[in-house]
């Protein structure tokens, strides 16, 4: 049986445990949270209950295979909450043994409160096992007003799946706010993830940065679903650099990926770096954009970055409709590769289809050159540096730069008017036979 604690508030008078054995709790307000922890599997259950001034930890340092699971669920009627004074800090960790899997699991599963100043999912110690933090439901709000860390550098020899998921609803978004930076060091050779599922929103008030260290595992950050908006808010701090992918990355695999439907990205700091400053690896960095209608604005300069043995790309393939636009102040470094594919693409009926891929607000022609060319559905007929897939309608694209745009245009086959005539027929023919089955 896995260690499964809940959590709905209710006020009555307070109690002090200095270590809460295995039970159920109903109806009270604890000013300390400190688990008996056992080696042994067990149930916590809190029912109407208020945290307060709660230290509280899963399995740090622990050689054990316990599974534990905290959750806190509220309703719009009554909130549930949990919050944690000034050096609060939680740890979420895996096993410290290399055979022995641990699971350590947060949850917020709608209208509920969280507050706590640090928070580290996987700790140098953690080897072996599930350690995250699982947000979903109605109007969430998860907070950590110090440092959040995931995958600390010292776990090299660690085989983990480490993440972080936040999902809202609609016109009820969960939110989650990082008063400082968001670090995801990513060591080892397991999987690490941040997953905004849709309808959620991240606040980072200092440095944003993923894959900052990797030794063979994968690092992932994904919007999927629709209405996301990740929120990088820092100018200043870090001498102005606050925003990473793949930094300190000498192997394994990081990407930031923007799919699904009207996502929003936004960066305010000088200086963005994509890719890795280190010149003696093998790592694989990516920032993808996937489908159209997301707002994509970097107020600063963005660098894509690749040096070494290391591989850059950034990726735009479309969804039926299109692609969309990455809005930046200026480029800085350009030297990943760039890939386009239009595979998944259908279209307006037009035959023709023209978009931004990076808008910028000053001249970065001296970079944007190598891209200009053009190509057909013929294979090896293009020119310019740019890879770019066609889809099966595909006749011809062309890349170019203008007043500080790089502009791709693409043409396809557009159906004869008997080819549609054939569609609409076939449809009619399919639905007359689904109403006389009826």
């Amino acid at each position: 049986m896995k260690n499964i604690l809940y959590s709905l508030p209710l006020f009555a008078s307070a109690s002090l445990f200095a270590a809460i054995d295995a039970g159920t709790y109903t109806g009270e307000i604890f000013d300390k949270l400190e688990l008996n922890l056992t080696e042994q599997n067990s149930t916590w259950i809190f029912d109407n209950v208020t945290f307060t001034n709660s230290a509280f930890q899963f399995n740090k340092n622990i050689a054990t295979a316990t599974d534990m699971t905290f959750e806190l669920l509220g309703s719009e009627a009554k909130r549930s909450s949990l919050s944690g004074m000034t050096g609060w800090s939680v740890y979420l960790d895996t096993s410290t043994s290399d055979t022995l899997s641990a699971s350590n699991i947060l949850k917020l599963g709608g209208y509920s409160d969280f507050t706590t100043q640090n928070l580290c999912i996987a700790s140098d110690y953690g080897i072996l096992g599930t350690a995250g933090v699982d947000i979903s439901g109605a109007d969430n709000n998860f907070n950590v007003t110090g440092q959040f860390y995931m995958n600390r550098a010292k776990a090299t020899d660690s085989n983990n799946h480490l993440y972080f998921n936040i999902k809202g609803e609609d016109g009820k978004k969960s939110t989650a706010t990082f008063t400082n930076n968001f670090t995801v060091e990513a060591a080892g050779s397991g999987i690490t993830e941040v997953n905004m599922n849709g309808n959620a929103t991240m606040n980072v008030g200092t440095k944003f940065e993923i894959g900052v260290t990797a030794s063979s595992g994968t690092v992932n950050f994904t919007m999927s679903g629709e209405n996301n908006t990740l929120n990088s808010t820092a100018t200043t701090n870090n001498f102005g650099h606050n925003f990473f992918v793949g930094s300190g990355a000498k192997s394994g695999e990081i990407s930031f990926t923007i799919g699904g439907k009207n996502n929003t990205l936004s960066v305010a700091s000088k200086n963005c770096w994509i890719g890795t400053e280190k010149t003696d690896g093998d790592a694989k960095i990516s920032f993808n954009v996937i489908g159209s209608g997301h707002a994509i604005n970097f107020a600063g300069a963005v660098n894509f970055r690749q040096q070494g043995l290391d591989t850059t790309t950034l990726l735009f393939k479309s969804d039926d409709a299109g692609i969309s636009t990455i809005n930046v102040g200026s480029i800085g470094l350009f030297t990943a590769a760039l890939e386009i594919d239009f595979s998944d693409f259908v279209g307006d009926g037009s035959g023709v289809y023209e978009m931004v891929l990076i808008s910028a607000s000053s001249d970065w022609a001296s970079k944007a050159n190598r891209f200009v060319g053009s190509g057909t559905s013929e294979i090896g007929s293009g020119t310019g540096d740019a890879s770019v897939q066609m889809g099966d309608s595909g006749l011809g694209w062309e890349i170019k730069y203008l007043d500080n745009d790089l502009i791709f245009s693409y043409t396809y086959v557009v159906p004869e008017p008997s080819t549609y005539a054939a569609i609409f027929g076939a449809l009619a023919f399919a639905f007359a036979a689904y109403r006389r089955r009826k």
